[in-house]
């Protein structure tokens, strides 16, 4: 059934959000490339705002049990 198929193709390619636990700031300077990639049109926003840090763990689960796609 090709409209089944199309759905689960829809849902598989929905963003999700990614998670970095930024300890120590360790990850920083990829965040900052990451930003200056989407300033410069080489990386999507929404897949910019999709990927979140933080050096809190319980912050970081939140952020990520509470994102939406805009």
């Amino acid at each position: 059934n090709s409209f089944g198929e199309a759905q689960y193709a829809a849902k598989a390619s929905a963003l999700k959000p990614i998670g970095i636990l930024n300890t120590d700031s360790f990850f920083s300077p990829f965040m900052h490339q990451l930003e200056m990639m989407c300033n410069e049109g080489l990386l999507a926003e929404n897949h910019y705002r999709a990927v979140l840090a933080s050096p809190d763990p319980q912050e970081l689960l939140h952020r990520i049990e509470t994102w939406r796609e805009k």
